[in-house]
């Protein structure tokens, strides 16, 4: 299973390094904890964004399993969501 995982990842990378456009902001919610991904990989993959150039932003929820992180701790991940979200809207006037 873990060789799978870690073919599955490396794949992910490499899409992400060809195609992912510079200009898209990034939101990485991620555990410690996670049995399935590890953090390592998360935050490989972050450096990689932001050697790039991309806006990474990041939240380590340190104890909550694969993405359970709503599940357990869901006012701060209803947060870090909506202020991500927020910080990408424009006002009318910002659009020229």
């Amino acid at each position: 299973m873990r060789r799978r995982n870690r073919e599955f990842i490396e794949l992910i990378h490499k899409e992400l390094e060809c195609g992912q456009p510079k200009h898209s902001d990034q939101l990485y919610l991620y555990s410690t904890a996670d049995e399935l991904i590890p953090h390592e990989e998360i935050e490989f993959q972050m450096n990689i964004q932001k050697q790039r150039g991309v806006n990474v932003q990041s939240h380590n929820f340190v104890v909550t399993p694969h993405v359970a992180h709503f599940r357990y701790q869901h006012d701060l991940y209803g947060k870090l969501v909506e202020d991500f979200l927020k910080s990408k809207w424009k006002k009318p006037d910002q659009l020229k």
